[in-house]
């Protein structure tokens, strides 16, 4: 069943069977911005307008922390366009972090029928975590989106895209259905029914034809991808995975100030 690119008034339902390719998006800006993963508002425009021009399997949109620049610049691009998209949100920086989305604005979201689910409670790096902070995490951010917007709650996505078989296995006794991870060739279903989705992560220098690719299925491309995948894990394995984070967030001049409490 396709999830996304619907007529207006459906929304986008994870549950389902994952959809041919899923997107992922962070900030959304006027203008160019520094970070590499904050893409302009006319950039987010022309990949929408491009799956549709050339008929290819719809994508599933994500957004991932839960910028404010999701609700001001991306929002007016979904409803012009009538996609209801998926909210990852990250519960413990709304209402207290000044770039991230407020209560009010979550809920206006979930008026207009997008999905809003968890991104864990603080951004941690899960898999360093001790049972009782991973249970916390993941718990307390379904928690509080379940209270604050009155709906289910079913679906997570890794913060940095880190996970294990633990992660997997916590996730599944916090109530989530299925979990989102940044290997966009990875789809199955865990035992206990747990599923496994794969998403591909866009940047500012994501072009048009890498793009068409990725929604197109190109096994090339995911080899590719999956290749370069190898070598970071080999690289994070030799300097350490809060050492890689820190290196690879400044270099993608992204915030750094969550990793000193991560694990």
């Amino acid at each position: 069943m396709d999830t996304a690119l619907k007529p207006e008034g459906t929304q986008a339902q994870l549950t389902d069977a994952p959809p041919h390719c899923v997107l992922t998006y962070h900030e959304v800006s006027r203008e160019s911005g520094i970070s590499l993963y904050t893409v302009t508002a006319e950039q987010f425009r022309s990949h929408i307008d491009l799956c549709r021009t050339l008929g290819l399997a719809a994508p599933l949109i994500t957004f991932d922390d839960g910028h404010i620049s999701n609700y001001e610049q991306a929002l007016p691009v979904l409803s012009a366009a009538g996609i209801q998209a998926t909210f990852f949100i990250t519960a413990g920086w709304t209402d207290h972090r000044p770039d991230f989305m407020s209560w009010s604005q979550l809920r206006e979201l979930a008026r207009l029928g997008h999905s809003l689910q968890s991104h864990s409670w603080s951004h941690k790096l899960l898999t360093h975590l001790s049972p009782e902070d991973l249970f916390h995490e993941l718990s307390a951010s379904k928690e509080a989106l379940e209270q604050k917007l009155g709906a289910p709650v079913v679906s997570i996505s890794m913060p940095a895209g880190r996970w294990n078989q633990r992660v997997l296995e916590a996730c599944g006794r916090a109530g989530y259905q299925q979990v989102f991870v940044s290997e966009p060739w990875i789809h199955n279903t865990q035992p206990g029914g747990l599923r496994v989705a794969g998403r591909f992560m866009v940047r500012r220098d994501t072009g048009l034809n890498r793009l068409a690719r990725m929604c197109a299925g190109s096994k090339k491309l995911l080899w590719s991808m999956r290749a370069q995948h190898g070598v970071k894990k080999l690289a994070r394995s030799i300097v350490g995975d809060h050492v890689y984070q820190y290196l690879w967030r400044r270099a993608a001049k992204r915030a750094t100030e969550e990793w000193d409490s991560a694990g």
